[in-house]
């Protein structure tokens, strides 16, 4: 028999769904018999796969010992899982490094640059932002995975890798939750700089489009499509650049699809600057995009944070007469 004691961060998500996380070799099979036959039990009743947990519920195990390893287990604070070795940290290229730009006790903000994957694509032991971000607060001691049963610290954006940027990361199971809360009912907004080729002509476009992911690419369309997902928003012209033939933008992101903003500008005829794959024609072969601002302040954490804008000079294609555009348009919605 197994005793778990449910804590704040294992709190507020369904029951299989914590077993799942807290147990990986607990086959789904043997848990749901488990719950049928009482083997499983909340604070000594019958339980229900889909029963929320509350801080402090008592869960008990009647299985057998070979299915109950838990995920932290043989884990000392030292050894935290996730944390990356030494001569990993020394092989990342000081290029390839996220930068912190805020922390509190609920929140990390940070800077991905290009060429850095936001997670894992293989089984490969590769560098990323989630092992940056999870080393980053074993070091500060702002996470123990050895004490954690089903809570890993994860950012809610995932940019490309070719796409830099802001990207916010929640520190315990309460401010990931809002975040997520937040973004999916728009009152946290994200705003990207690019570069578009060509001369775009209205000032503003408010775009309801559909998106479908096609192998490594995407396609929009102007009307719903079957296995298209509406692709929403916004962009805004700050300088249109006529001797360069290109257009600076802001775009405010109101869904988060694949490939979203490349894909759109390449359906209005005016693909992102160095972006081959959606149509460039140029000789520029970096990406002109950037996830430079992202807006707190119809979050529940304002009080402690408002708004988070990169500086500008760590975006290497904007030149510093494109600065005052970006300000320009920062006073216009401030």
């Amino acid at each position: 028999m197994k005793e778990i004691r449910i804590e704040e961060n294992d709190a507020g998500q369904r029951l299989d769904k914590f077993l799942g996380k807290a147990f990986p070799d607990l086959k789904r099979s043997m848990m749901y018999k488990g719950l049928r036959n009482k083997k499983i039990k909340v604070n000594r009743k019958r339980a229900s796969h889909d029963q929320m947990l509350n801080s402090g519920d008592v869960i008990l195990l009647f299985l057998p010992e070979d299915a109950l390893r838990q995920k932290n287990e043989g884990f000392k604070p030292s050894e935290n899982q996730g944390k990356m070795s030494l001569s990993k940290k020394s092989s990342v290229k000081e290029n390839e490094k996220i930068s912190i730009i805020f922390e509190d006790q609920d929140l990390l903000i940070v800077d991905k640059p290009t060429g850095l994957l936001s997670q894992k694509d293989s089984s490969k032991d590769q560098n990323t932002m989630a092992d940056q971000i999870i080393s980053h607060l074993i070091d500060n001691g702002s996470y123990d995975r050895s004490k954690e049963l089903s809570f890993v610290p994860a950012a809610v954006s995932r940019l490309d890798r070719n796409t830099a940027g802001l990207c916010a990361a929640g520190k315990n199971a309460r401010s990931l939750r809002l975040l997520n809360e937040a973004i999916k009912d728009h009152s946290l907004k994200k705003f990207y700089l690019a570069e578009a080729s060509g001369i775009l002509k209205k000032d503003r476009y408010d775009l309801k489009l559909y998106l479908k992911k096609e192998g490594t690419k995407a396609h929009v369309f102007k009307d719903p499509e079957a296995g298209a997902l509406e692709a929403n928003l916004i962009i805004k012209v700050l300088k249109r650049k006529e001797k360069e033939n290109s257009t600076l933008i802001e775009v405010e992101l109101l869904t988060g699809r694949f490939h979203q903003i490349r894909a759109t500008l390449a359906y209005l005829d005016h693909p992102l600057i160095g972006d081959h794959k959606y149509g460039y024609q140029g000789k520029e072969n970096a990406q002109h995009l950037y996830a430079y601002r992202i807006d707190f302040s119809k979050t529940p954490f304002k009080e402690n944070i408002m708004d988070v804008q990169v500086d500008l000079a760590m975006i290497s294609w904007l030149s510093k007469q494109d600065y005052s555009a970006v300000f320009d348009q920062r006073n216009q919605t401030d």
